[in-house]
């Protein structure tokens, strides 16, 4: 019976979630660019999944990935430690933040030297697109984040993670993983509510960029 509910789990992830992706290969050459995560407090064990997907994802395409876990209050200071580490190495550096909310994440950026090399920056958290003028500010090219208060965001994450390391521009990334949302999020919330929900889930959690659309990550 193992290998049948095996089949079945991941037929519902495939449905649920997402095709299976064979490993990528880097798209350019992967010198010169690296990837910043940092995931906040939440169980371990969705702080280890987040981890586990996005460095399978993100490492054939980075000459270095550097992912901090929130744990303690001192991994805030560890994680722009790091920040520095990584833009004084790297000529474009991408920032990812699986995060309940931004709380002022960016910051801490502010002192930081080599801000103009920040590249793409996505943030999960609800209602974080209006601090995308504010990253950009900072030196980002791009923000890409949510406007919706009750958005399930770690659902486009995924989606949104797996349009990006397949080289497409960030505009066409975000709204390939903007329409998977709407199919996949659209049809639960109608299972669970009805239609009214189904519109509410896609509304609140659908993506937008701003700043250049057309960055990819192979540039």
């Amino acid at each position: 019976m193992t290998p049948i509910w095996a089949l079945l789990v991941l037929g519902l992830v495939v449905i649920v979630g997402d095709r299976p992706l064979a490993r990528q290969p880097g798209y350019g050459e992967p010198a010169g660019r690296a990837a910043l995560v940092y995931r906040d407090r939440e169980n371990p064990f969705f702080q280890w999944g987040t981890q586990l997907y996005t460095e399978a994802l993100l490492a054939p395409h980075y000459a270095e990935v550097v992912y901090v876990t929130e744990r303690s209050f001192d991994d805030r200071a560890r994680f722009y430690v790091a920040a520095a580490a990584v833009l004084g190495r790297h000529a474009a550096v991408d920032v990812f933040l699986p995060v309940h909310g931004e709380r002022r994440l960016r910051l801490g950026f502010a002192h930081l030297p080599h801000r103009e090399r920040l590249r793409v920056v996505y943030s999960t958290g609800c209602g974080d697109a209006r601090f995308g003028d504010a990253w950009l500010a900072l030196g980002a090219d791009a923000f890409v984040g949510h406007d919706g208060q009750y958005s399930v965001s770690p659902a486009f994450y995924t989606w949104f993670l797996r349009r990006w390391v397949e080289g497409r521009p960030l505009g066409d990334a975000v709204a390939l993983a903007n329409t998977q949302m709407a199919n996949r999020l659209g049809w639960i919330g109608r299972l669970i509510g009805g239609a009214a929900v189904g519109e509410r889930m896609v509304a609140q959690t659908r993506a937008r960029v701003i700043g250049d659309a057309q960055l990819r990550i192979g540039q």
